[in-house]
């Protein structure tokens, strides 16, 4: 969120007619990490220096992303700087609002998941292996209480731990490995884009983050396979990057947005339709935001709809585990005191 307040004050400063380098001064004093502080104060000594701020932000890469780079140049090249900056903090505002619902939504499955698994540890050592005498010594044995006696010694031996403990560390170790590397994050996002429910809500947010940034870029003044182009890249999806590049090298050629946007079959018609009537009235920009607003509303609905699917069938899972197990320990409970 620092980053949204931070665009707010230096949109704020600029409109008040404060100089851009007494703003950047500013902003960097108010930055509560020092990483971001030492930034700020680089790139207001550069711009003080002489250098433009699309140059100082380029020197920052890693902290500045690429749709501010392309932004601030536009802001720069029509003197717009303080629209420009009040625009980052809108998509800022906006992608941070995004993230925490994900989050939001995929948090209790994950936090119930865990507890499950836990649970499950902590009877099949502590609690279960006192039941073993009794489950043994038992008479007609049901099926769940023979499958609890095969758990419980497998979980009793030292050689399930040491393959436990050694599958875990290898998953760990092929994501630090290979998570961060490019072709394995490229299939991961064209993988999750096949899941059911999941997919559908990636792409929506996907879409969501293109219209209000292609939005921003429309309206900065950027040509559009500039724009499309700088868009694919800020966005580091590369689903979305292959679909921009092919309509970016379409519409330098002569083509419209909309059938551009068409020949890459990554767009819905209906949003390949609102495109074209935008660009026929001139109102590319307008339309770009209401796809968003559209999109965005489309992903809050599309979540609580997994939260709702998800989260009795976690449940429903727990309740079968709990029932077997019930089943698995009541049962030659049930015969031990017929027999006495």
């Amino acid at each position: 969120m620092e980053k949204v307040f931070i665009y707010r004050q230096l949109g704020v400063m600029l409109h008040a007619g404060i100089p851009i380098v007494k703003a950047l001064d500013a902003v960097s004093r108010s930055c509560r990490k020092i990483g971001d502080r030492e930034v700020w104060q680089e790139t207001a000594q550069e711009v003080s220096e002489g250098n433009t701020l699309t140059k100082a932000f380029g020197r920052h890469q890693d902290y500045f992303a690429l749709v501010e780079v392309g932004l601030v140049r536009a802001g720069e090249l029509s003197c717009t700087l303080a629209e420009i900056f009040s625009d980052l903090a809108n998509y800022y505002l906006l992608s941070n609002n995004l993230k925490r619902r994900i989050a939001g939504a995929v948090q209790y499955p994950i936090i119930l998941c865990l507890a499950m698994f836990l649970l499950i540890m902590v009877i099949s050592i502590h609690v279960l292996p006192a039941f073993t005498p009794i489950l043994e010594s038992g008479s007609g044995q049901s099926i769940f209480t023979r499958l609890l006696l095969e758990g419980i010694t497998i979980t009793q031996t030292w050689l399930f731990w040491w393959g436990f403990g050694f599958v875990l560390a290898l998953m760990v170790a092929i994501y630090k490995l290979y998570g961060s590397a490019p072709q394995f994050t490229k299939n991961m996002q064209y993988f999750m884009l096949t899941w059911p429910l999941l997919g559908k809500i990636i792409k929506s947010v996907v879409v969501t983050r293109f219209c209000h940034t292609m939005s921003l870029m429309v309206r900065s003044g950027l040509p559009l396979d500039t724009s499309l182009q700088i868009v694919g890249l800020a966005l580091a999806n590369y689903p979305l990057a292959k679909v921009t590049d092919e309509a970016a090298a379409l519409v330098h050629s002569g083509c419209e947005l909309g059938e551009a946007l068409g020949q890459t079959n990554y767009f819905s018609p209906n949003f390949i339709k609102t495109i074209n009537v935008a660009m026929q009235s001139s109102h590319l920009e307008e339309a770009l935001d209401r796809l968003s607003r559209f999109y965005n509303e489309q992903v809050v609905y599309s979540l609580d709809r997994f939260s709702s699917l998800v989260e009795p069938l976690l449940l429903a899972v727990m309740g079968v585990f709990v029932s077997g197990l019930l089943l698995a320990l009541f049962t030659p409970l049930y015969s031990f005191m017929d027999s006495l």
